[in-house]
């Protein structure tokens, strides 16, 4: 670190992860979109991108051998971890006008900067209420309008305890540490 740099705390950085996706729930709950609960565990339609970057999930058991021992042995895979929500939240947008889900997803690729096995993603679907004569370019702002909408709601929930952190370790540090 830099000098005159400070450190964010584990506590303070889970307190903000909090604060976002409570701005996100409640952005979404007061415009009335619902939220999925995706499975986690699926079969190979929980690709819908690339079924070659599937992460395989199989079971094992135990055959007896006879006098008392077992040999553990692998089976196929049974499924697979999802990479999405889409297929949910498209089955779900077939009965309410929008929906989104809170997931993690999994792919089956080399750790690196640019690829994670393992990430945390948010989804929206909607059904375009436009009727424009352009309604490709009129879906694509509404689009933009709703990411913008919803990032400026986690955003400002997350500076708004920020700043609540701030007071409540500025006090601690000050009732510690004053003469």
């Amino acid at each position: 670190m830099s000098a005159g740099s400070e450190q964010i705390s584990i506590p303070v950085l889970i307190r903000l992860r909090e604060a976002v996706v409570a701005g996100l729930r409640d952005y979404y709950h007061g415009q009335g979109v619902a939220e999925v609960r995706p499975p986690l565990l699926v079969d190979v339609t929980g690709a819908c991108e690339n079924v070659d970057t599937l992460l395989a999930v199989s079971g094992s058991h135990y055959l007896n051998k006879g006098s008392g021992s077992a040999e553990r042995t692998q089976q196929e895979p049974r499924g697979y971890l999802s990479q999405t929500g889409q297929l949910a939240l498209e089955t779900a947008l077939a009965h309410c006008n929008a929906c989104w889900c809170r997931t993690v997803s999994f792919r089956d690729d080399e750790p690196s900067p640019r690829h994670l096995r393992e990430f945390e993603l948010i989804e929206e679907e909607f059904g375009a209420a436009t009727n424009a004569s352009e309604p490709a370019l009129a879906f694509f702002d509404e689009l933009l309008e709703r990411v913008e909408s919803v990032l400026r709601a986690g955003i400002a929930s997350a500076l708004e305890t920020g700043r609540s952190e701030e007071r409540r370790v500025g006090k601690e540090c000050r009732s510690r540490w004053s003469p």
